[in-house]
């Protein structure tokens, strides 16, 4: 049997952390797959080095700097000094090509989509040069492919790709399955490549994607998500002392709770797992013996009609509308046109013959708002506001509950907080609601006494 193993970088953050995956990885004698991360933050740094290296060339040094003495001073942990030079020559190639690659950029003065999923993608591509010194030196015979090596073909935009599963399961089925009849595989995270060879990512936290897609194509037998958490918990523990781990999801309510913000699990990483039917396991590295949290086409349906309760504070509110909206056809259309071409996402919708209430990111606020307000907009803006947040209850039990979501607004208004914004998925799997940031701590604490606390 083969198993995937995906490992975040909430994992690869020192020494102690590559050792636990060294440790799982020994104790077992089924053939192995490893889709690694980038280290801890390294990610969120090249982000944040990007427009500095554009801007200024000694920024070029201070983030190749940084890069080396991160990775190497893992790399020097490892008493093995043939394996240690040898990971430490490697390292140095992919600086050095990332160094040519930000003097381009530096001296264009520019960075584009394509160039900055290129920069992005060199987490990645230098975190599993750390991973298989530490294998070796522990006795494993380990081999390291890129996702051009493995053959991950990817299309659609830039920073928010897909993967091409037919070609991609072709590729791996060449270039990956001979390795794995020997050794450990180790394969990049977080990007693909398309037709002509350019890099295309699969955005924040797509290494769980790309875990996901090599499960399916080669038809694993057992696909692992390892993070520095239990699973899923029916809150968040730092808000609510008695959440407890939820055993088993379904696709969907796994999908949803990612999508409101649960950091668990990206989203997206559920399709090639639904499409394929392979099943998931998130798994805690520093409790390996913890069951963990199952993801599957069947979620267990439980009496807590409620399994989780996510909430994503990265959100605006907007409303607007005028009396010219009444039975006026195509507003809406006019609307949502004029968001998308901004290139703006929206999270949420909301209506009424007056009013289009919407979120989305917090950050593109003041954009679409000047956009809004525009010399030739039709749209009077009626709110804007970025003090609050989406919070969403979860669970499959409510498709077959009546009342859910009457019990759910008696249990807010009965602690004096205020709904904003009311939304039901067409799933009925999930209720999102808007409430004031400063509230957001009662409401998941009251709505967890009411579903998961009081129906054991």
């Amino acid at each position: 049997m083969s198993i995937v193993m995906k490992v975040g970088g909430s994992i690869l953050k020192d020494e102690k952390g590559f050792d636990r995956v060294v440790d799982i990885v020994k104790g077992r004698e089924d053939r192995q797959v490893i889709v690694i991360s980038a280290l801890y933050g390294v990610t969120d740094s090249l982000i944040n080095a990007a427009e500095n290296c554009v801007k200024k060339e000694r920024a070029i040094a201070e983030t190749l700097v940084d890069l080396r003495n991160k990775h190497i001073l893992l790399i020097n942990s490892i008493d093995n000094k043939k394996i240690r030079e040898r990971a430490i020559g490697k390292i140095e190639e992919k600086l050095a090509v990332l160094e040519r690659f930000l003097y381009g950029v530096h001296y264009l003065g520019e960075l584009s989509p394509r160039s900055r999923d290129l920069l992005q993608s060199f987490g990645e591509r230098l975190s599993p040069i750390v991973m298989q010194a530490f294998l070796e030196a522990a006795g494993l015979s380990c081999v390291f492919l890129t996702s051009e090596e493995a053959g991950i073909i990817a299309h659609g935009e830039y920073d928010r790709a897909n993967a091409d599963m037919k070609k991609t399961t072709k590729n791996l089925k060449k270039n990956l399955l001979p390795k794995l009849k020997e050794n450990v595989v180790l394969v990049t995270g977080f990007y693909g490549t398309d037709s002509e060879g350019n890099v295309r990512a699969f955005g924040r936290g797509g290494t769980d994607y790309t875990a996901s897609v090599v499960a399916a194509c080669i038809g694993a037998g057992s696909f692992e998500i390892w993070k520095d958490v239990n699973g899923f918990m029916s809150a968040n523990p730092n808000i609510v002392s008695e959440a407890k781990r939820v055993p088993l999801l379904s696709y969907d309510e796994a999908e949803e709770l990612g999508y409101l913000g649960a950091e668990i699990l990206y989203p997206k990483c559920i399709l090639p797992l639904r499409d394929y039917g392979v099943s998931a396991v998130i798994k805690n590295i520093f409790r390996p013996s913890e069951k963990g949290t199952i993801i599957s086409k069947n979620g267990e349906t439980s009496r807590a009609v409620v399994k989780s309760i996510a909430a994503s504070k990265n959100i605006a509110y907007v409303t607007v509308g005028e009396a010219a909206m009444v039975k006026a056809p195509g507003v809406a259309a006019r609307l949502f046109t004029m968001i998308a071409n901004a290139g703006i996402s929206i999270n949420m919708i909301a209506t009424s013959e007056t009013n289009i209430s919407f979120t989305l990111d917090r950050k593109n606020l003041k954009k679409i708002v000047k956009i809004l307000k525009s010399n030739g907009s039709e749209f009077e803006v009626v709110e804007a506001r970025d003090d609050v947040v989406l919070l969403g209850v979860v669970g499959e039990g409510m498709k077959n509950t009546p009342g859910t979501a009457g019990k759910l607004f008696s249990c807010l208004g009965r602690n004096g907080i205020n709904i904003e914004m009311i939304s039901q998925g067409a799933s009925e799997i999930n209720i999102s609601l808007i409430v004031k940031e400063k509230e957001l701590d009662d409401a998941i604490k009251c709505i967890h006494r009411e579903f998961v606390e009081g129906e054991k």
